[in-house]
């Protein structure tokens, strides 16, 4: 009769071993992924069914998170519905190496909201003009005081705005040279940088 405290046979403990590996290492897949996924969906069915309207961009951030090549991005907006009340409200979703410049304070998007629960939206597109109403008014004719030098771009913004030229081509050149001409801060291009720098290298190219 074989003793219930005999020493486990060679090889048993290491596959024990390697089955919880495997297990663990899958529930650290679905806990990372799942909930990305989740969002996903819910945007598809809000981007069929959702209502339409404009939202200012009040804050950006970038995330460490990505989604296939694109970038997760947190964005804080004021929305503006046709015949609603404006709201406040925070989105987080990819956007393609496209739409990285147009996503910055002050700039619009085009989004769409589920009118059960306004909250949840999903950015559509970027780069879009003010609603008439938020169009700031011309202003009576005044003398021109002396022109004043535009203070210089800064050194990261310019290298920014080259690299995106270099990764996503001269078609992108308006979008791209957003970095330089509109202020943007020097934070922002530098966090935009690596991003368009390890596009250009999947395109065998190199950014200075």
């Amino acid at each position: 009769m074989s003793d219930m405290f005999d020493t486990p046979t060679p090889g048993v403990g290491r596959k024990i071993f390697v089955v919880v590996g495997i297990i663990v290492c899958l529930g650290g897949l679905v806990y990372l992924f799942v909930p990305a996924i989740s969002k996903i969906s819910s945007g598809s069915a809000i981007r069929k069914e959702g209502v339409p309207a404009t939202a200012e961009i009040l804050s950006v951030s970038q995330t460490r998170d990505r989604i296939n090549e694109d970038w997760v991005f947190d964005l804080h907006l004021r929305v503006k519905p046709t015949g609603m009340p404006a709201y406040y409200a925070r989105a987080s979703q990819p956007f393609s190496l496209l739409h990285v410049p147009n996503l910055r304070q002050g700039a619009w998007v085009t989004i769409k909201f589920d009118p059960k629960n306004p909250q949840k939206l999903w950015v559509m597109s970027t780069g879009v003009r003010a609603p008439e109403e938020d169009t700031p008014q011309p202003k009576v004719a005044r003398p021109k005081p002396a022109a004043r030098k535009s203070p210089p771009t800064d050194p990261v913004c310019q290298a920014t705005t080259r690299c995106c030229l270099i990764a996503m081509g001269r078609g992108a050149k308006a979008s791209c040279l957003a970095f330089s001409n509109t202020g943007m801060a020097p934070t922002a291009c530098a966090a935009a940088l690596p991003t368009y720098r390890a596009a250009a290298r999947k395109k065998g190219k190199r950014c200075k």
